[in-house]
């Protein structure tokens, strides 16, 4: 009877160890997949067709799976330009970008 309640103690905790570590591994992979992670692309040299200008086009998208909120959209530029960022004006208000909705699009001017 000893034996028996012996293997069965050994059992028991070899099983909750290997549930635990599973639970636990289960719990990082959930946190590291459940993060906000946003995309940012530049098309550069576009022209529009209406006007003929050239211009640019920034597009922030919302990867992860958590929801973002977008306060400013900025070009960083090369040291040779006075002014280290140049912001986008229409972007200041803010965006907020859910899990799966599509990208928010900012055009950049082709001046100078």
């Amino acid at each position: 009877m000893n034996d028996a309640t012996s293997a069965l103690t050994t059992t028991a905790s070899i099983l909750g160890m290997v549930l635990g570590t599973a639970g636990f591994v289960i719990s990082i992979l959930n946190y590291l997949r459940d993060r906000a992670v946003v995309k940012v692309t530049l098309q550069w040299k576009m022209q529009d067709t209406r006007t003929g200008q050239a211009q640019g086009l920034i597009r922030v998208a919302n990867v992860g799976r958590r929801p973002v909120f977008i306060t400013i959209v900025a070009l960083e530029l090369p040291k040779e330009f006075d002014n280290g960022f140049l912001v986008m004006s229409k972007s200041i208000e803010g965006t907020k970008l859910n899990e799966g909705e599509k990208p928010h699009g900012v055009l950049v001017p082709y001046e100078n």
